[in-house]
């Protein structure tokens, strides 16, 4: 398997956190739209360490089925969270065509439950989404080039940034 670098294109990111049961309803979205596109697409999990200490591991192959099963409720959002903190689950497909990253802080058991996502999508699938999904998401959502968005993801250990950016 080669190794994983993120896609060109544009970067929507969530602005702030959400609760974890908008969170869930907001991604089963995002991945309605990602399906539509290519509903055949083999994907990726991903163990997503860059916001910890820059690394990144694949995790399993899966398909729409089961990123919707990921997705669905709160619970199974923290279900699939690695458990260490800033590490996100990554969603690609093979061809690493957009990338989709998420995390819920399930770390304080006092807390209400929150988190974030973002996804990339190259230029040609970008305007689809900001035109459609985007505005019926319910969220603010930043938008940037891939690479400057990749760029100043801080490694919370202080450890060099990826891929030589």
């Amino acid at each position: 398997m080669a190794p994983f670098s993120p896609p060109d294109g544009i970067n929507f990111c969530c602005v702030g956190v959400l609760p974890s049961a908008e969170l869930s309803s907001i991604l089963s979205k995002v991945v309605g739209y990602l399906k539509r596109v290519d509903p055949h697409a083999r994907l990726r999990q991903y163990d997503d360490w860059w916001q910890h200490d820059g690394l990144h591991f694949y995790k399993r192959d899966l398909d729409f089925g089961g990123l919707f099963d990921i997705v669905k409720t709160p619970a199974d959002l923290i279900e699939a969270i690695q458990g260490d903190t800033y590490v996100r689950v990554g969603i690609a497909p093979i061809d690493c065509k957009w990338y989709l990253r998420f995390y819920v802080d399930a770390h304080d058991p006092e807390a209400t439950l929150e988190g974030d996502f973002d996804l990339t999508l190259p230029d040609e699938m970008a305007s689809g989404f900001r035109e459609g999904v985007a505005r019926e998401l319910g969220c603010t959502l930043q938008q940037e080039d891939a690479w400057s968005y990749y760029r100043r993801l801080p490694p919370r250990t202080g450890r060099s940034r990826y891929w030589g950016l």
